[in-house]
């Protein structure tokens, strides 16, 4: 008999146990009855007559079982149970195992224990199923159930499955994932990266050419069988969705060096520079929608493209160490929590993101990722800290209610000055009295101190501490477009708009930054909310913006920041345009980058950078579990 009718047996088995029981039930009902026991007239409702409880525990986990019963672990709870009548125990250990336990009257009549475990890399998942390395793609029951087994039990769902990790048991009924067991924390030392094609457009691509500077290995499905072809130093491997060795569509290919510092070469693959190299492994998975190419390799030699693609390499190295430690700490934030869990990677190589390998290794990055090796930011609670950061402030920063949040787990983003003589006080006093950048989410106060420079300010001299946007005339058909794709009014695609009545921050927070934006017009009133809509909404991707000492750039997409004054320009009641006084290049929230390197230039450490700006945090090793 195979392993699925074995269980098909068991199963079948189980059910005609269940039956008897309740039979057996009925049967010593009607033996009371006929010994008199129950009262004719009475029979309905007599404290005699008994019905027993009956309850199935689906996909349970037993923590330990002996003479006196069961200890399990269900919807959240640990329960005892005893013995319905007294149960042979197996001969196995059964502590941490599945099963479907049948209760009657609260004690356990029947137990279907299931021991058929498999384990395996996590290549990908989704709602409906789990890809595992040399199993493919696996069903998940209906009422599958997942536990973590180290530690207290809880129950956590396929969001703490670990792409690229072999953390999980997954316990197999009917060729089914009946429960996934999370049996151990280790260590999350490899990224798995999306490379999107030409210019980060695009997340799948139509063709791929690789090749490698040694020897490469192929391997690949054939008939249901791995194998494993050699591809020569320089060999091209062109890839498209015909090519013979897709089988399925959801297939993966894997291209290897055949050593631990070989590279390999994206052909034709359009960033800032010229033909792009690769460390690691790459993975093609086919997909309805194209290819899709992942670059698999260590966290660390990730981060020596990440951190020259995000930070100069000329600033200086306590600047460049603190952006190194905030990079891994939002890369491995991103490895617990996968952008990309269905197809099998973390996250991608674009802005959405960290931007990954635009600019090559430089030394000096590499060596602040080297001299930081394996530090992370972590809150008070133990918890990895949302490192967030961005270009250039505007002498103040501001906090996640800019994004309409406010957790109260995220109190050390809170907006500051930031300037010479606050970190001066911090310094002094570990922590630092800020009125005007007072965490609060409705700080309608408008930044006039964009009108002037500060001495104090570190980013003075930096060209997108000020800027000036504007607008002469608005494209009424072009605004129309983006501002119902963003405000919270639901209104049809298409509805006419011609007029412009009113244009006006109506809620900052704190720092200034605008947090919402109403615009008035003849087709209804309009709400735009949270730094990023209204800095797409108010740009027209045409005019110019004024930064520094004059110097001039198109903002195709997005306003420099959210940190700004605004002018209608009203002709006959209407508004025709606007004009911006501005400061700063970004979000706002977390981490200067300039402001960082002036920082550094003072005189300051990595550690008193962070910090400063993630005020509370502290650093740890991101390679010792804790």
């Amino acid at each position: 008999m195979g392993r699925h009718d074995k269980a098909q047996h068991k199963k079948k088995l189980f059910w005609v146990l269940l039956s008897c029981i309740i039979v057996l039930e009925f049967w010593a009902l009607a033996q009371r009855k006929n010994n008199g026991s129950i009262n004719e007239e009475h029979e309905i409702g007599n404290e005699n007559l008994h019905f027993p409880e009956l309850s199935l525990l689906k996909n349970a986990l037993i923590l330990g079982e002996g003479p006196d019963g069961v200890t399990v672990f269900y919807e959240g709870r640990t329960e005892h149970y005893a013995w319905k009548e007294q149960e042979k125990l197996t001969d196995q250990d059964s502590e941490c195992c599945i099963a479907d336990i049948m209760l009657s009257d609260q004690a356990v009549a029947q137990i279907d224990r299931k021991r058929d475990r498999i384990h395996g890399i996590v290549q990908s998942w989704d709602e409906d199923s789990v890809e595992i390395e040399n199993y493919g793609s696996l069903r998940l029951q209906e009422d599958c159930r997942g536990y973590r087994v180290y530690g207290m039990p809880e129950e956590w769902d396929t969001s703490h499955l670990k792409l690229g990790y072999d953390f999980a048991d997954f316990v197999i009924e009917n060729g089914e994932i009946c429960a996934i067991l999370f049996a151990r924390e280790e260590p999350m030392e490899t990224i798995r990266v999306l490379l999107r094609t030409d210019q980060y457009e695009k997340l799948f691509h139509e063709k791929i050419i690789l090749c490698g500077e040694q020897e490469l290995i192929l391997h690949y499905s054939e008939n249901g069988r791995w194998k494993d072809r050699i591809l020569h130093a320089g060999e091209e491997l062109r890839v498209d969705t015909d090519s013979p060795f897709w089988e399925t569509e959801g297939q993966r290919i894997r291209i290897i060096p055949d050593s631990l510092t070989g590279r390999i070469g994206v052909v034709g693959l359009k960033r800032d520079t010229a033909t792009q190299w690769y460390y690691g492994e790459m993975e093609i998975l086919k997909t309805a929608e194209g290819l899709a190419l992942i670059n698999v390799l260590p966290l660390e030699e990730y981060l020596y493209h990440v951190v020259p693609s995000e930070m100069p390499s000329s600033y200086p190295m306590e600047a460049l160490k603190a952006q190194a430690i905030c990079a891994r700490t939002y890369a491995l934030g991103r490895i617990k929590q996968a952008a990309f869990p269905s197809l099998g990677a973390h996250l991608d190589d674009s802005t959405m993101f960290q931007v990954y390998h635009n600019i090559p290794a430089q030394e000096a990055t590499t060596n602040a990722v080297k001299s930081t090796y394996g530090m992370i930011l972590a809150t008070e609670e133990g918890d990895l800290a949302e490192t967030y950061y961005y270009s250039t402030s505007c002498g103040k920063g501001t906090d996640e209610a800019v994004w309409g949040k406010q957790d109260k787990k995220l109190s050390y983003l809170a907006g500051k000055t930031i300037g010479r003589s606050e970190v001066r006080e911090w310094l002094q006093n570990g922590e630092m009295e800020d009125k005007d950048g007072e965490k609060t989410a409705t700080n309608n106060e408008e930044p006039l101190f964009l009108l002037e420079k500060s001495e104090n300010d570190y980013e003075r001299e930096e060209a997108w501490y000020r800027w000036n946007y504007v607008v002469e005339k608005i494209d009424t058909e072009s605004f129309a477009s983006r501002l119902i794709k963003l405000s919270r009014e639901k209104t049809e695609e298409g509805a006419e708009l011609h007029t412009i009545r009113k244009l006006e921050v109506t809620c900052r927070g704190c720092g200034g930054a605008a947090v919402s934006l109403l615009v008035e017009t003849d087709a209804g009133d309009f709400h735009v909310d949270g730094e990023y809509g209204i800095r797409e909404v108010l740009c027209d991707g045409k005019s110019s913006c004024r930064y520094g000492n004059g110097g001039e750039s198109i903002c195709t997409k997005l306003l420099p920041s959210s940190f700004f004054l605004i002018e209608p320009r009203i002709v006959k009641g209407n508004v025709v345009g606007y004009s911006l006084i501005g400061g700063g290049l970004g979000h706002g929230v977390g981490m200067s980058q300039n402001g960082a390197r002036h920082m550094a230039m003072d005189g300051l450490r990595a550690e008193e950078i962070l910090s400063f700006f993630f005020e509370g945090c502290k650093i740890v090793s991101a390679y010792e579990v804790q």
